[in-house]
């Protein structure tokens, strides 16, 4: 199966509506689970400036359920076309019955259009920048390679579940890797196997949407007016964290999607609204973003305590400590809902439900990371909020907006003027701008070495209702250098955000001037291993001295040297011998990382000839021994491959 071939205009036509369908199935069934979870309520319809956040939560939850479901097909080795079309099928049937309106519909389209008229001429212009901007990260979605972690592991494993249909361990290095949550890389499969990569990595592009109306409704909860929320949009967009993610094939903002909207619920537990529905979505949201991303048990349970504890203070006696117990107990019976697939797929797989935290020993302790020295770790703490923006630290993945850094240095001069009745501890921004501190706090205590803006997105994304709120007051200020300062700062940040999205339209203009090709933008381990992808034989062994192996294709990928295979080869006094009892029938070394090996592997009395040598990377030909037997990768049945011991049967 060849997942990821060269992209043309044709392959770009057709991912857009294979998406849009999986998404469409995904909001049907999300209707559904919001019709189970507000079916006795009264009727009652959400305002349209909520409406896009209904849309939005019934989309994730769609993908919650449907992630859920792909778990246990895939457990049953039947993520294939006709049980996943089947359960897609439902989805959409579930969005039919539920009577989209068309006139709903184009209203709030009107509704989001006309903000923009309601704007005076510059924020129009900056609003419609940060429309552009999100346009150009669609076709970058469809057209960008995989790069870093996602051509190692998150698309790579998403290509062997999409051929062979079955959800197991990712034979070699990520075996014990594979024991994370799966928020993106099911739904990666099932569309790659209808389309490709591309229709898989055009997902992120709804979930990034999603990610702005959840920030642009959480600025909205906390007082910002229209100006505020498209501020708001301002500043996700001018977050490199954030950009670069909707089109590298990592699965981060599906767990930042998840928190933001799990946020945004707990601020819409109130006495006016229904708090058993926010409560019910609010630990859902929360559950599945602890589990997309563990990092976010950290600092989304220290985010969501805060507003709890604000939300119930003066609530009874003792701040309404026992109510406040209930709605913790209540949110986190939803939250373990959301974990049950997670349990279910490591207990079959692992049998160790709590893996990687619990039953794994030794291969979980990639939990634990240190990525910097001492001296370097010190010097990020030091400068903590200017890194976080600025930072080009190793694996750092991009920083947030400066408008973070910025707008609230602005703050001072707006609240001196902005004198009000109301008291600070019964604002919002007040508790919102606590729980970011607090929770980027205790994410720096616990893992200070890691400084990745990616792993905590939400949270940080919490010091935006005060940098909102105070560009909003600054524009409307009657000092002129103020709201120069504001103005300039909103376009320094789109300025810098041009970068990050201009990839999209320059693909494009590669597309329809016939300049494109496979390895367009790709990284060194492209060209390897494409070569090796069409030269070697189905069934053929690979061992993978190397991180990067999404360019080869599913078979290789499943007939690759387990963890137990690799750590034998590097052990062994004769690395070729090794190889040879091994039945790999090719060496893929990545010289950086894994150059003593191949010294190694050159000492051997027999030459061994390379197939390709590209830069950093050189495929070896591994001669087969005369009176060896070795395992043997055999087709058990289509698209699944299984190494079995010499003159097994299938």
């Amino acid at each position: 199966m060849n997942a990821h071939p060269t992209v043309t205009l044709a392959t770009l036509m057709l991912a857009v509506p294979v998406t849009t369908a999986h998404a469409l199935a995904c909001l049907g069934a999300g209707r559904a689970i919001q019709w189970a979870l507000d079916h006795r309520a009264p009727a009652r319809p959400a305002p349209t400036s909520d409406a896009w956040v209904d849309l939005a939560t019934q989309f994730l939850a769609g993908l919650m359920v449907f992630t859920a479901v792909f778990t246990v097909l895939g457990l049953m080795g039947q993520l294939r076309p006709v049980p996943v079309g089947a359960v897609l099928g439902l989805g959409w049937l579930a969005l039919i019955a539920s009577r989209p309106s068309a006139a709903r519909g184009l209203a709030m389209l009107r509704n989001a259009w006309g903000s923009i008229w309601h704007l005076n001429w510059p924020m129009r212009c900056l609003a419609a920048v940060v429309v552009l901007f999100f346009l150009c990260l669609a076709p970058a979605a469809l057209t960008m390679p995989p790069t870093g972690d996602a051509e190692a592991f998150y698309l790579a494993y998403a290509m062997i579940m999409a051929s062979s249909g079955v959800l197991e361990p990712m034979r070699g290095t990520y075996e014990p890797f594979s024991s994370i949550s799966l928020p993106a890389e099911l739904h990666y499969a099932v569309l790659m196997r209808w389309q490709g990569t591309a229709a898989a990595k055009f997902l992120v592009w709804p979930v990034a949407l999603t990610c702005g109306v959840f920030l642009s409704g959480i600025v909205g909860r906390c007082g910002g007016g229209l100006v505020a929320r498209w501020v708001a949009w301002i500043i996700l967009i001018s977050s490199s964290s954030f950009t670069l993610y909707v089109f590298d094939g990592k699965v981060d903002l599906f767990g930042a999607a998840f928190a933001l909207a799990a946020l945004y619920w707990l601020l819409r537990d109130a006495p006016t609204d229904d708090r058993r529905l926010a409560l019910a979505w609010a630990g859902l949201m929360a559950g599945s973003a602890t589990v997309a991303k563990f990092s976010y048990v950290i600092t989304l349970g220290m985010a969501m305590l805060v507003l709890l504890v604000w939300q119930h203070r003066g609530r009874g006696q003792a701040y309404g400590t026992r109510d406040l117990m209930r709605t913790a107990l209540v949110l986190g019976a939803w939250a373990v809902l959301a974990w049950l697939p997670q349990f279910l797929k490591n207990g079959v797989l692992y049998g160790a439900p709590l893996a990687p935290f619990l039953g794994m020993g030794e291969v979980g302790s990639w939990l634990n990371q240190v990525w910097h020295s001492p001296e370097v770790t010190r010097e990020i703490l030091l400068t903590y909020p200017y890194a976080l923006v600025f930072g080009e630290y190793p694996m750092q993945g991009g920083g947030v907006s400066m408008l973070l850094l910025g707008l609230p240095v602005l703050a001072w001069f707006v609240l001196r003027r902005g004198a009000t009745d109301k008291r600070l501890l019964d604002s919002p921004v007040t508790a919102v701008t606590l729980a970011a501190v607090l929770s980027t706090l205790a994410w720096v205590l616990i893992r200070p070495s890691v400084l990745a803006p990616r792993y905590i997105l939400a949270t940080l994304m919490l010091f935006a209702p005060l940098a909102a709120l105070t560009a909003e007051a600054a524009l409307a200020d009657r000092r002129w250098w103020l709201r120069l300062g504001a103005w300039g700062l909103l376009a320094l940040a789109l300025y810098w955000t041009v970068s990050t999205v201009r990839s999209g339209p320059h693909n494009l203009l590669l597309l329809m001037t016939d300049r494109a090709e496979r390895c367009l933008k790709a990284s060194g381990s492209c060209r390897a291993l494409s070569a090796l992808a069409t030269e070697g034989r189905p069934g053929e062994r690979v061992m993978m001295a190397a991180y990067y192996g999404y360019w080869l294709r599913s078979d290789q990928l499943q007939c690759q040297a387990s963890r137990a295979e690799k750590k034998s080869v590097a052990e062994a006094d004769d690395v070729l011998a090794a190889l040879q009892a091994g039945g790999f029938r090719y060496m893929v070394v990545e010289r950086s990382s894994h150059g003593e090996l191949e010294e190694r592997l050159l000492r051997a009395r027999e030459p061994v000839r390379h197939l390709v040598k590209l830069g950093d990377i050189v495929v070896y030909v591994v001669p087969p021994a005369a009176d060896a037997q070795p395992p043997q990768c055999i087709e058990t049945r289509p698209g699944e491959w299984k190494v079995l011991p010499h003159g097994a049967s299938k």
